[in-house]
């Protein structure tokens, strides 16, 4: 079952775009309002920027490295969580695809583990 988000922009049952580029800085505004982030902060768009830059690097296996946003935007290590709540939300409000990697790896206890 998919959700509408934003006028004509769906997510899977997990809250994912269906379609990447339905992504926009509204689109962003919209899935953070879902996840309970009322503000997006400078930070917040410098670690979404990370983010989307990595992942089109065209890497498969680029979502357990972002750990390494952190230093990548001039904050500690954990900068996600306390930005975000957990790295699954900022990639999902990213707007890109739910990983396909083996999520209990890297992320025990996750919503989608």
């Amino acid at each position: 079952m998919s959700n509408d988000i934003v006028d004509n922009v769906q997510t899977d049952v997990d809250g994912f775009l269906r379609e990447g580029a339905d992504w926009n800085e509204e689109v962003a505004f919209e899935l953070a309002s879902a996840e309970g982030i009322a503000t997006l902060t400078p930070k917040h768009w410098e670690v979404i920027r990370a983010i989307r830059d990595g992942y089109s690097t065209g890497q498969p296996d680029w979502f357990p490295r972002l750990a390494t946003i952190g230093e990548q935007v001039g904050e500690r290590e954990n900068c996600i969580a306390a930005l975000f709540g957990d790295a699954l939300i900022a990639w999902r409000i990213a707007g890109l695809p739910k990983p396909a990697v083996d999520l209990d790896a890297h992320m025990p206890g996750s919503r989608l583990s």
